[in-house]
């Protein structure tokens, strides 16, 4: 269904990132990092959709850690955001939501980094 999965066995799998809760959409975007990490970008859900973006979060074996960082400025359109992980670094790649066009489509892409 898209969620993130760890393989327990051949007979079992439990769905890790239903401990996010429902402020969480489903990953748009997975990597791991040299440590082991799952990282994924994925839609923060609000009741106000004019609240929704976009959240980097990280899984450490145990719990799901957000990414602090402002993200108001991700275009929460077209699905055009990805996470790429390099050794222990985080690359965040983004649509600028400023750069929308008529078609709520981002003309502009960006890129942040994240160090452990």
């Amino acid at each position: 269904k898209g969620s993130v999965c760890k393989v327990e066995s051949l007979n079992s799998v439990t769905d890790i990132f239903e401990s996010t809760g429902s402020k969480y959409g489903l990953p748009q975007s997975i990597t791991a990092d040299a440590s082991g990490n799952i990282i994924i970008s994925c839609m923060k859900t609000d009741p106000d959709i004019s609240n929704w973006s976009i959240a980097v979060l990280v899984y450490d074996g145990t719990s799901w850690k957000k990414v602090n960082d402002d993200f108001s400025e991700t275009s929460v359109n077209s699905k055009t955001n990805a996470v790429q992980a390099s050794g222990n670094d985080i690359h965040f790649i983004y649509g600028l939501k400023s750069s929308e066009d008529d078609w709520r489509i981002p003309k502009v892409l960006k890129a942040k980094k994240y160090s452990k």
